[in-house]
Formats: structure tokens, sequence, C-alpha cells
């Protein structure tokens, strides 16, 4: 079993490097928006009846 997974991993050593790298970007991505939106959000405007 390990032997065939060891394998596999050898063979498909590029694809999996770039699908990490494509997550990691991906992450970061989210991340960077989440903060900016974060930081950079005003303040709500409140209606009150009189």
């Amino acid at each position: 079993m390990f032997v065939r997974l060891k394998i596999w991993i050898r063979n498909n050593k590029k694809n999996i490097l770039l699908s990490i790298m494509g997550l990691l970007i991906i992450l970061l991505a989210y991340a960077l928006g989440f903060i900016s939106g974060r930081d950079f959000s005003k303040i709500p405007i409140i209606i009150q009846k009189y």
C-alpha cells in the first residue's frame, strides 16, 4: 500500500506542489481581503424615528 502511494507521489510531484501553491495563494488572497474589508468598514447609518 505504501509503496503504491510513494510511486504515485513521485509520479505526480509537480501537480501536488502546484495544487498546494494554488491553495496557499487563494487563502492569502482571502485573508488579505478579509483584513482590508474589516479595517476600512464604515460605521453603519442609524435611522431614528422622532
